[in-house]
């Protein structure tokens, strides 16, 4: 059997794709937050503020992925999260990232001045979250 976990980002994917590999040792296990080569190049563009070399390894993850899953029958999961909750969780997990762009984020004010700026319709990094990783087109361009 073949697992599939394809989902925006921030979902809980991780725990997820732990607890099958726990319980299924003998299956296939795949964890994405896009497959398609259209998902590969949408997210190239509008992440260039994060690892070229994490980007290459997802890009060549998803490859294989799609090569090993072709012939097979698959079991598809999806999982969801409110976006501010994504956002939230974002901005933690990629703090160092945030501190390279904006400087120190030591102070809780900082920290909560970023997580409005990056929710705000008119930031820059809008589109991206709300066309990528929140999913308004995630099912028509992944599934």
């Amino acid at each position: 059997m073949v697992f599939l976990i394809i989902s925006p980002g921030k979902t809980g994917t991780r725990s997820l794709e732990a607890y099958l590999k726990q319980e299924f040792p003998f299956d296939d296990v795949f964890r994405t937050h896009w497959l398609s080569e259209e998902g590969s190049e949408i997210f190239s563009k509008k992440c260039s503020f994060w690892s070229s070399q994490s980007l290459s390894d997802q890009i060549n993850q998803n490859q294989l992925i799609r090569d090993k899953i072709e012939k097979k029958s698959v079991r598809i999961l999806w999982t969801m999260r409110c976006p501010y909750a994504v956002i939230l969780s974002s901005v933690f997990q990629n703090l160092e990232k945030w501190e390279n762009l904006y400087g120190p984020l030591q102070d809780p004010e900082q920290i909560q001045n970023l997580i409005i700026t990056i929710c705000r319709e008119d930031s820059i990094y809008y589109p991206l979250l709300y066309h990528f990783m929140i999913g308004a087109d995630f099912f028509e361009r992944e599934i």
